[in-house]
C-alpha cells in the first residue's frame, strides 16, 4: 500500500473508532482484512490483543485506547503486509509483545517520518500516554489522506 492509502484507510478507521469511543464503546480489534473484506482474521487477533489482553486475563480495566494499541498494529500490518511477530507461536507472540518494547516498522520498512510518529503514539505500552483517536486524527500523517475511492482497488483485489 502506498502512504496514501494508507493515510486514507487510517483517516476512515480513525472516524470509526472516535464515533464508538464517543458512544463509549470499545471495540478492541481491528485485523486488517476486516477493512477490507468485511470478515475475522482470527490470526491477527493474537497480535492486536496484546497489551490489552493480559489486563483481561488479569481482570484489570482498560479503556478506549485499547483500541489505539489495534489500530497501531493493523498500521504494521498495512506497511509490511503482517503483524508484528507473525511467525511465531501465539503465546509466545504474546509473551513477547507483553516483555519486550511496542513493535516498530522493520529496519526495511520505507516509511516517512510523519507515519513513523504517528506508529509511536499508538503503540505506547502505558494507555495514559496512547494518543485517542481524536488527536490521531490531526496528525499530520493524516493530512496525506484523500477521497477514499483511491482504496476501492484494494477492496476489490482482497
Amino acid at each position: 500500500m502506498t502512504e496514501v492509502q494508507i493515510a486514507t484507510v487510517s483517516q476512515q478507521v480513525l472516524r470509526s473508532i472516535e464515533f464508538l469511543h464517543e458512544r463509549r464503546v470499545i471495540h478492541r480489534w481491528y485485523p486488517i482484512l476486516d477493512c477490507f473484506r468485511g470478515m475475522l482474521n482470527l490470526i491477527a487477533l493474537r497480535f492486536q490483543m496484546i497489551p490489552n489482553f493480559f489486563p483481561v486475563i488479569a481482570r484489570q480495566a482498560y479503556d478506549t485506547r485499547a483500541d489505539i494499541w489495534s489500530f497501531g498494529i493493523m498500521l504494521i500490518e498495512m506497511v509490511e503486509g503482517e503483524p508484528p511477530f507473525f511467525n511465531e507461536q501465539p503465546f509466545q507472540a504474546m509473551k513477547r509483545i507483553r516483555d519486550e518494547p511496542a513493535p516498530k516498522f522493520s529496519s526495511n520498512a520505507n516509511v516517512s517520518p510523519e507515519l513513523a510518529h504517528m506508529l509511536s503514539r499508538c503503540l505506547v505500552k502505558d494507555s495514559e500516554q496512547r494518543a485517542s483517536a481524536t488527536e490521531l486524527l490531526q496528525h499530520p500523517f493524516i493530512k496525506k489522506a484523500i477521497h477514499p475511492s483511491c482504496i476501492c482497488s484494494l477492496i476489490q483485489h482482497h
